[in-house]
């Protein structure tokens, strides 16, 4: 079964979402890994480590942003100052 199914399914169980998850002791994001029979538990964003991941997350996401915004603003002002 996909790792991403067993959260889909077990996400039910979960006050709050399901964020990461520890397979064998190892930390990995919900992907459609291969599970067979590995231990898998589920970490979500109402546990210290699943929120600062969800953080961290958004954090990078907004980074992203920036400075994709900054590269089109410094393409606009070199188009209006050559013009």
């Amino acid at each position: 079964m996909l790792l991403s199914q067993m959260a889909a399914e077990a996400a039910k169980d979960y006050k709050y979402d399901i964020i990461l998850a520890n397979v064998n002791g190892k930390l990995t994001e919900i992907s459609d890994m291969d599970i067979t029979d590995e231990k898998v538990e589920f970490i979500t964003v109402g546990e210290t480590m699943g929120n600062e991941a969800y953080k961290r997350s958004v954090l990078l996401l907004m980074l992203n942003a920036i400075h994709k915004l900054e590269r089109v603003i410094l393409r606009l002002q070199k188009n209006f100052l050559i013009k």
